[in-house]
């Protein structure tokens, strides 16, 4: 806290600090809120003078606020943003988030998430915030889902998943978007490989779709690689 005392040609600044332990028997009977704290100059101060400050005791369990973009559409970027009780000034606090797997961190700040949700095979689920400010960990989250006001995409379906005999990649269209007009995005290869990410089969192409005889394979995990242009879209697929 810095007190001010004026003098003869300017002002002169004295800077003093006080150390304050919260109530011992508040935290013993668990409360969880706001402290207000009034620090007063002495009476040798040529006025008087407070300076109150507010403070939160405890976890910010139920209280922690996470903003954002709830229906997200592919290829489009969204901020996040969490408040704390009192907002960022309460200070001394640690942020960590949690997003969908293969969503694309563009920025993070404190308690501002910047991501790219991918125009491919999005993954949904929550955007998460966990705070931490020294009293605990405390946690909220937003469910984000497809939106429905999205302009047209695509999507990558692989079925059936588990397979047997054979196997169908194909390019899907979202939001009455036609799959094979000019303007769809172009598909370069089609891949099944094994775990160690070496290629077992070519795809034989029809339309816009791209088929694997699975036949004399051996049965596990696989993986198919659908590459377009520099990005490539990965999923796991099991044969029987």
């Amino acid at each position: 806290n810095e007190l001010f005392q004026t003098i003869s040609g300017g002002i002169r600044t004295h800077a003093t600090s006080v150390n304050v332990t919260s109530p011992a028997t508040a935290l013993l009977q668990g409360f969880t809120g706001n402290y207000f704290i009034t620090v007063s100059t002495e009476p040798a101060w040529p006025w008087p003078k407070q300076i109150s400050r507010q403070i939160w005791v405890g976890t910010y369990d139920g209280n922690l606020s996470i903003s954002g973009q709830s229906a997200v559409c592919p290829g489009n970027t969204y901020t996040y943003e969490a408040t704390p009780p009192g907002g960022q000034q309460m200070g001394g606090l640690s942020y960590q988030w949690t997003k969908p797997s293969n969503w694309s961190i563009q920025s993070q700040s404190a308690n501002y998430l910047t991501v790219y949700v991918p125009q491919y095979n999005p993954d949904y689920g929550v955007v998460q915030v966990s705070v931490n400010n020294g009293c605990g960990v405390s946690a909220n989250g937003l469910t984000v889902f497809p939106g429905y006001g999205c302009d047209g995409y695509y999507a990558i379906s692989i079925y059936p998943n588990p397979a047997t005999e054979e196997l169908t990649v194909e390019m899907r269209a979202e939001n009455n978007v036609d799959a094979l007009s000019s303007e769809s995005p172009k598909i370069d290869e089609v891949l099944l490989v094994n775990s160690e990410s070496e290629k077992v089969k070519s795809s034989v192409q029809s339309a816009n779709k791209y088929k694997f005889d699975l036949r004399g394979l051996k049965k596990g995990r696989y993986f198919i690689h659908v590459r377009m242009g520099k990005e490539i879209v990965k999923e796991q697929v099991v044969i029987n």
